[in-house]
């Protein structure tokens, strides 16, 4: 998934339980990339803090992705990586 649409999905996002599994899907295609997942995890922490504690527990059995939910960004860097051009 490229940068543009990271935004768009996470711009659509409404912080609900049936977002879980399509920010599942997300997260592990960014992961399986290389893709800003640190960004978008961020993003998520601060704009759905609900959704994002869900996520965290859905995805405490991936190490990888279970890591990047302990690491601290600051928002507003996640928000410009986000929008920078790839």
């Amino acid at each position: 998934m490229n940068k543009a649409n990271l935004v768009t999905f996470l711009r659509h996002l409404q912080g609900v339980s049936a977002e879980i599994e399509p920010c599942v899907d997300v997260l592990l295609g960014l992961q399986r990339s290389a893709g800003p997942v640190t960004e978008a995890v961020t993003v998520i922490k601060h704009e759905h803090p609900r959704l994002h504690a869900q996520l965290k527990a859905r995805l405490r059995g991936n190490p990888g992705l279970s890591l990047v939910f302990q690491l601290s960004m600051d928002y507003e860097t996640a928000k410009r990586n986000l929008s920078a051009p790839d």
